[in-house]
């Protein structure tokens, strides 16, 4: 925040989950998982591409386009090996309380790893 940066939640999770976020620390938007609705009724279809593993590297780049910014230029913060595409993907990845693969590839790349349990 005191950088600048607009703050986008990316998550697998509903939108329900992601306005109640975004509301509580006062983000900037979210992308996630769509779920079908038709009328007026869940579907059990999930919207496609869901926004998981190389899903959210889709929504992102499409974000970030219409934003007219380059994920190059971006940073994302995950603990989960299922987001090493999005990892990859940006210019700054940021690996925070890392399952076990996840810090492995993380210290393997040299990125920065934060565990403040330790």
């Amino acid at each position: 925040r005191r950088a600048g940066h607009r703050l986008v939640l990316l998550t697998s999770s509903s939108r329900y989950e992601s306005e109640a976020v975004l509301e509580h620390l006062g983000l900037d938007g979210y992308l996630c998982t769509g779920y079908e609705v038709r009328e007026g009724r869940f579907t059990g279809r999930v919207e496609r591409p869901s926004c998981y593993g190389a899903g959210k590297v889709i929504l992102a780049e499409r974000h970030a386009s219409e934003a007219g910014v380059s994920l190059s230029d971006c940073y994302f913060y995950t603990d989960s090996f299922s987001d090493l595409p999005m990892l990859l993907r940006v210019g700054h990845p940021r690996v925070v309380h890392p399952d076990l693969r996840l810090r492995l590839v993380a210290r393997r790349r040299g990125w920065p790893l934060l565990d403040w349990r330790q």
